[in-house]
């Protein structure tokens, strides 16, 4: 019976020792590490894009008389400033390249203008009239932006058009009739420049949305009227804008790490 014991005994601590050793051998083994970051794709603003804007126009105009015989007898350079309000609205387009952070694009605008305006002053004869209308609208020109994943900050400038009516007048008869010699009526499409910029941002993959600021000047323009009377007619707005972009997108984005 002690012999039994013995062997019973001996094979106990031989098992116990092949356990403390693998559990050795599992202290010692190396940690395989859970990785930090998860690995996603960054969204990506190369592309064509096509959208729609709506917003409100602001600008002012100046009728200036260029010799005494505008406005019916207006002093040299006598001005009448007319202040143009409304809204506006267009579709826009373009096509944007991404490298990294920054983005460059060139970006295209076609609409029309509700914004007008017109204003009754006086001078040495008596009361007087300008008005300001636009119609048509388009715009072409570079957009350059930086990029921070779905939010696009940029700024854009280039050629600006627009069809722009401008009307300088005497008026009679308690000053409710313009004088039909002394009234010049001008419409025109004006080339100019503009120069802006915005912040658009990515809510789904192929739409974004954007606010955007762009003031357009197109100069200056000479009118007459049939008295000899002569005009010189100087147009801006400023426009603030909304908008919705659908994004065709040429590929996926590059894979970063997100943390």
């Amino acid at each position: 019976m002690g012999h039994v014991m013995k062997r019973i005994f001996w094979g106990g601590v031989a098992a116990c020792a092949l356990v403390g050793s693998a559990g050795a051998a599992d202290l010692g083994a190396r940690r395989v590490a859970v990785p930090a970051a998860i690995l996603a794709p960054a969204f990506d603003w190369t592309g064509f894009y096509l959208g729609a804007h709506i917003g409100y126009g602001f600008g002012s105009t100046r009728h200036v008389a260029l010799n005494i015989d505008a406005f019916d007898g207006a002093l040299l350079g006598e001005t009448i400033r007319s202040s143009p309000r409304g809204v506006l609205g267009g579709i826009h387009f373009g096509y944007n390249w991404q490298s990294g952070n920054l983005l460059a694009g060139l970006e295209a605008e076609l609409g029309y203008s509700g914004v007008t305006g017109s204003r009754i002053g006086s001078n040495v004869q008596g009361d007087v009239y300008g008005s300001t209308r636009y119609g048509f609208t388009a715009f072409v020109g570079p957009r350059l932006g930086f990029v921070a994943d779905r939010a696009l900050f940029y700024v854009k400038g280039g050629l600006a058009v627009a069809t722009i009516r401008n009307i300088a007048a005497d008026l009679d008869g308690g000053n409710t009739v313009m004088d039909p010699t002394a009234t010049s009526q001008v419409t025109r499409t004006r080339a100019g420049w503009a120069i802006g910029g915005g912040v658009e941002y990515a809510f789904a993959p192929n739409w974004s949305a954007r606010l955007e600021y762009l003031y357009s000047n197109f100069g200056s323009f000479t009118s007459s009227d049939l008295n000899g009377g002569l005009y010189r007619h100087t147009n801006d707005v400023h426009a603030v804008k909304l908008g919705v972009s659908y994004l065709f997108r040429t590929g996926p984005g590059a894979v970063v790490a997100r943390y």
